[in-house]
C-alpha cells in the first residue's frame, strides 16, 4: 500500500514540479500541455515496474539501493525532465542539472521524513540499519546523477511552445 502511495505520490508531484519550472522559469503559470497524460503513465508504470524489480531482489539492502537509486534519484529526475519536455521551458542543461539536483534531493529527503515517522509512530518498519537513511539519500544522488547524464543532453531540444516562443 506504502508503494502505491508513492507512485501516486509521484504523479501529483509533476504537476508541483510543473509549477515550480513555470514560476522559475517564465514568471508565470504555464498551462499543461497534451503530453500530461502519457507523462503520469510513464511515471505511475515506471515506478510500479521499479518496486517490482526491486521486490525480486532476494537480497533487501541491495534491493533498498537499487529502489532509490532507480525509483528515487532517477525517476525523480526523469519527472524533471518530462516537466521541461512537456512545458517546453528555455532552460540550459546546467540549470536543468541544478534546479533538477535540487529538487529530487528535497524530495528524497521528504520521503526520508515519511519513512521516520511512519517507523516512528506507526511501527511500519522499514530497515533496521541505523545507517539506512543515509545510504538512500547516497542511492538517491546516484539515481540523479546517472539521470542526468542520459536526460541533459536532450534538454532544450524542443520546438517552441507556449513557454519557449523565441526558438
Amino acid at each position: 500500500m506504502y508503494f502505491l502511495v508513492i507512485s501516486l505520490g509521484l504523479c501529483i508531484a509533476y504537476f508541483l514540479i510543473y509549477w515550480l519550472f513555470s514560476l522559475f522559469f517564465t514568471r508565470s503559470v504555464v498551462g499543461i500541455t497534451k503530453n500530461t497524460i502519457l507523462s503520469i503513465a510513464i511515471i505511475f508504470v515506471f515506478s510500479v515496474v521499479g518496486y517490482y524489480i526491486t521486490f525480486l531482489i532476494p537480497n533487501l539492502e541491495f534491493g533498498n539501493r537499487i529502489l532509490h537509486t532507480f525509483v528515487g534519484g532517477f525517476l525523480c529526475t526523469l519527472i524533471c525532465f518530462l516537466v521541461v519536455r512537456d512545458g517546453g521551458f528555455n532552460i540550459t542543461k546546467l540549470q536543468f542539472f541544478i534546479f533538477s539536483l535540487l529538487i529530487v534531493t528535497a524530495l528524497g529527503v521528504l520521503n526520508e521524513h515519511i519513512e521516520y515517522f511512519l517507523q516512528t509512530y506507526v511501527r511500519y518498519l522499514f530497515y533496521s540499519n541505523p545507517k539506512d537513511t543515509w545510504l538512500d539519500l547516497l542511492s538517491n544522488t546516484v539515481g540523479i546523477l546517472i539521470a542526468n547524464t542520459v536526460f541533459i543532453p536532450f534538454v532544450n531540444k524542443r520546438k517552441p511552445t507556449i513557454a519557449n516562443p523565441e526558438k
